[in-house]
């Protein structure tokens, strides 16, 4: 008798085991149920909350764009003044040398003729200096224009982007106030407001990639400006070797400081 009974008390035991697993993990499972539907039915009381905080977001970023932005334009001037200055430094010490070069010529005239001819030589390597220089001024005028537009263009283009998709994001959030306020289930509000706001950011993202980046305008602007530069180095070299050649035919032998002068940008 007391084997029967231990017998039956030990299958009750087991089987109350097998019967005990399945039902905890379907508790577990109810319950994490439970919690997404707690969550998804107060959503629209937590509204107001969520909408503020996606708009801060926002802010942030345009503060950051901003930021960004400011910074860049400060280092685009900080090159310019650079450059000008080291161009500035570059001009006068070739004016210095040129003067100097021109001096020493007019020491070895000892004719009217070959002074005469020195004072035409340095007229025109003067004139060919100035030539030169107001081409290398205006393709850098035009250079930094063409990238002040490229700078503008795509400023706008973020903007427009931004705008849009603010704008949008406006518009999902004031759908989400309104179905809540029309009795819409907490848990399709919160389902088209994720799935919304997931299409807007997508698009933004599209927008933003599709606007022109100002280093691929730079690459060209710069193509454009070598050539005006090696243009105006050509055409600065061919005008002092005519009057060098000139300079020449008035001395019987080559002067040693009548080489060219410096054909570089400047």
């Amino acid at each position: 008798m007391n084997k029967k009974y231990i017998s039956l008390t030990l299958a009750v035991a087991v089987i109350g085991t097998m019967v005990a697993t399945p039902t905890f993990a379907m508790a577990r499972v109810a319950d994490t149920d439970t919690t997404t539907s707690k969550v998804s039915e107060t959503f629209c009381s937590r509204l107001a909350s969520y909408n503020a905080a996606k708009e801060t977001k926002i802010a942030e970023l345009e503060n950051k764009l901003s930021a960004k932005r400011t910074e860049q334009e400060g280092l685009f001037e900080k090159r310019h003044a650079e450059r000008d200055n080291k161009l500035i430094e570059k001009r006068t010490d070739l004016d210095s040398r040129r003067v100097t070069g021109y001096e020493k010529l007019l020491g070895k005239a000892t004719t009217d003729e070959q002074k005469a001819a020195v004072e035409k030589f340095q007229l025109s390597v003067e004139a060919a200096v100035v030539v030169r220089r107001a081409a290398i001024d205006v393709a850098i005028t035009n250079y930094r224009t063409g990238l002040d537009k490229a700078i503008t263009d795509r400023k706008a283009g973020m903007d427009a982007a931004l705008a849009t998709y603010k704008v949008t994001i406006k518009a999902v959030e004031n759908k989400a106030v309104a179905d809540c306020a029309a009795g819409v289930e907490s848990a399709t509000v919160r389902t088209d407001l994720k799935s919304s706001i997931e299409a807007a950011r997508d698009k933004f993202k599209t927008d933003r990639a599709a606007v022109v980046k100002v280093s691929d305008q730079v690459k060209a602007l710069n193509a454009v400006r070598k050539a005006a530069f090696d243009k105006a180095i050509a055409d600065f070299k061919m005008a002092v070797e005519s009057a060098k050649n000139e300079l020449k035919t008035v001395f019987p032998v080559k002067p040693s400081a009548t080489s060219t002068p410096s054909a570089t940008v400047e």
